[in-house]
């Protein structure tokens, strides 16, 4: 189920088809991100990664200059050393773009358009990698590596990173090296687009994995926006019921018994010698 599908089927179960009680297609959608995001980060259900790899990354930087929406050439300040075939960073992105094309005050990437902010850097480089917008909960960096505080934390220091300043910042990087950064999202901007008109950031349906549980934002984007509708109570009980499902699921993904790790347990009959019968016993007789 689409967010158009959502968005039609919402105004008529609260009675307002043609959006004439102020429940207006945007203002649904808006409703809806909020019950999404919600979802998102009590549930834990949309899982990403995130790949830091070294060996795409030169020494090239380009400040933004103004903000700017929607975009795929994007205005620089002048002075900056990217060129064409760069694989660039930025906190408007996720991943990595590819630059297309370039002039003294601008450079094109490929991929969706995007939004960006003034004076924000775009890099190739080094040491640092900008953290994802949409990263709630961040659970693994593979290979293992560890975690030191901005202040304790240095460069040079090998098996070892910090988080500051909205980066991923790492002691050790250079030809070879590469981070997958698992993480639990809070969700991309869910938009009333069709796939191929989507921007970076944006979805247009629920990105957890499970459509079995997707009617949970139907119902709760109505119980979000109205509360006297003749379904509402009905409402509420199945979307209660489906943020359960959806909980227990993401918490539960297979139901295979895990393997024990570290042998199969005591061979014996007893659990120690004490167990014994009449181990120790004195004859009271």
């Amino acid at each position: 189920m689409n967010a158009s599908q959502i968005i039609n089927d919402v105004s008529n179960r609260v009675d307002d088809p043609l959006f004439r009680d102020g429940k207006y297609a945007a203002m649904i959608l808006r409703a809806m991100n909020r019950v999404y995001r919600n979802l998102c980060t009590e549930t834990l259900a949309v899982e990403k990664k995130y790949v830091m790899d070294f060996d795409r990354r030169d020494d090239h930087t380009a400040t933004i200059n103004g903000n700017q929406a929607n975009v795929n050439t994007i205005v620089v300040a002048s002075g900056h050393d990217v060129v064409t075939n760069d694989q660039v960073y930025a906190r408007a992105w996720s991943g990595y773009r590819t630059v297309t094309a370039y002039s003294s005050t601008s450079i094109t990437i490929d991929g969706f358009p995007v939004s960006v902010s003034d004076e924000e850097d775009i890099v190739t480089m080094g040491d640092e990698f900008p953290i994802p917008t949409d990263v709630f909960r961040p659970y693994r960096i593979y290979p293992r590596i560890y975690f030191r505080e901005p202040g304790k934390f240095s460069v040079g220091q090998s098996n070892t990173f910090t988080i500051s300043h909205g980066n991923f910042k790492f002691g050790s990087a250079g030809s070879g090296i590469a981070y997958e950064l698992w993480y639990a999202s809070s969700g991309f901007t869910i938009v009333d687009k069709p796939d191929a008109s989507l921007s970076d950031g944006e979805c247009n349906r629920p990105e957890w994995p499970y459509t079995a549980l997707d009617d949970i934002l139907f119902y709760g984007t109505c119980i979000e926006i109205a509360n006297d509708y003749p379904m509402y109570k009905s409402d509420l009980v199945k979307f209660n019921k489906l943020r359960s499902n959806l909980l227990e699921a993401t918490v539960h993904r297979q139901d295979v018994t895990e393997d024990i790790l570290g042998g199969i347990g005591d061979w014996g009959d007893y659990v120690d010698v004490y167990e014994k019968p009449g181990y120790l016993v004195q004859d009271t007789d």
